[in-house]
């Protein structure tokens, strides 16, 4: 079983009290929620088939995107960058939920 809880610890880094914002459908509205919680209530926060949804933090440091047939990809800027390098490397895996 896919435990987001464990993914945000070891492959993200990040803390569970963080803030992570939900994008739904084109970043026009994110809703914002603790990692937490996210990790928690994931399977009523996401709908296999139904869903696409990018998570992401407050700096867009990485961006999480889990598609509706549970296809996850991970986006991480290159470690050291800052909020104005937009443009700077990442590395990118892929697995499933």
């Amino acid at each position: 079983d896919f435990d987001l809880a464990q993914f945000f610890a070891e492959s993200i880094g990040i803390s569970l009290e963080d803030y992570v914002f939900l994008n739904w459908y084109r970043f026009d509205e994110l809703d914002r929620m603790r990692a937490r919680d996210l990790a928690e209530f994931f399977s009523d926060v996401w709908y296999p088939s139904a869903d696409d949804l990018d998570v992401m933090d407050r700096q867009c440091r990485w961006i999480i995107s889990i598609d509706h047939h549970g296809g996850l990809r991970v986006l991480q800027l290159a470690p050291g960058t800052d909020d104005d390098d937009v443009n700077a490397g990442g590395r990118s895996t892929d697995g499933d939920v």
